[in-house]
């Protein structure tokens, strides 16, 4: 079964919509069309791990996930 078909299944199972249980994923991959899968299943948010570095050393990550985030939405 898809992640999003059970997520609506089980919502309505407990009797609540879908909408009222955001689902949000965790440690996400900086992947554009996972990204993009994830959000056309309902996905609410993605949250990432930075690592704990100098600043010098996370921003080209940072930046990549400015990109990511463009092309999400686009």
């Amino acid at each position: 079964m898809r992640p999003g078909a059970d997520h609506r299944g089980r919502s309505r199972g407990a009797g609540r919509e879908a909408a009222s249980c955001p689902v949000s994923i965790f440690n996400a991959p900086d992947d554009a069309d996972t990204l993009k899968r994830y959000r056309d299943l309902g996905v609410q948010r993605v949250s990432v791990s930075l690592p704990a570095v100098k600043p010098d050393a996370v921003l080209p990550t940072l930046d990549r996930w400015a990109e990511l985030i463009r092309a999400v939405n686009a």
